[in-house]
């Protein structure tokens, strides 16, 4: 699905109030996915394009991998994606938890996540970001509706292409 089509598809649930608990996007997580994250929240808050830009809208929380392990650790979930999430809206409106690399979630942060997911709050919206859907919970996943955006172009090309092509092509 391209980011117009995924965009259009999550625009009519928020303007229509009958949103999934989240939305899984599955995509290229320097790229499309953020992108899309960008136009909902550009549609959602139109009044506050720098707090967005800044990340620092308070209805707006934002969690990502961290450490050496580039994981999602329970505590983080909690205070970064749980708790502000749990809270009523600053502007009165819409709340939206975004959380990139999803799948890098340890077991105790994606059960922390997953009560959250099951019983929001209303006007809330969850954005779970990753190029590995694979590696989240079935649990979570089975509470999401799935948006897979396409991988950019050129992604095989170039010096790296021939090495990804010797893995790929059968031995004899």
């Amino acid at each position: 699905m391209e980011i117009g089509e995924a965009f259009d598809l999550i625009s009519r649930a928020i303007d229509s109030h009958r949103l999934p608990g989240g939305y899984l996007v599955v995509g290229d997580l320097q790229g499309n996915t953020r992108e899309l994250v960008q136009r909902i929240l550009a549609k959602l808050y139109p009044d506050d394009a720098d707090k967005i830009a800044a990340k620092t809208h308070p209805d707006v929380a934002y969690l990502e991998p961290a450490g050496k392990a580039r994981q999602i650790k329970v505590d983080s979930m909690r205070e970064q994606i749980v708790e502000p999430m749990s809270s009523t809206s600053y502007s009165g409106g819409w709340k939206v938890g975004v959380v990139a690399g999803a799948d890098r979630m340890n077991p105790q942060a994606a059960n922390a996540f997953l009560k959250s997911l099951e019983e929001p709050t209303p006007n809330t919206l969850y954005l779970l970001l990753t190029d590995r859907p694979d590696a989240i919970l079935p649990t979570i996943i089975s509470r999401c509706q799935r948006i897979d955006l396409p991988l950019p172009s050129g992604l095989l090309e170039g010096d790296t292409a021939p090495a990804i092509s010797d893995v790929f092509t059968p031995t004899k």
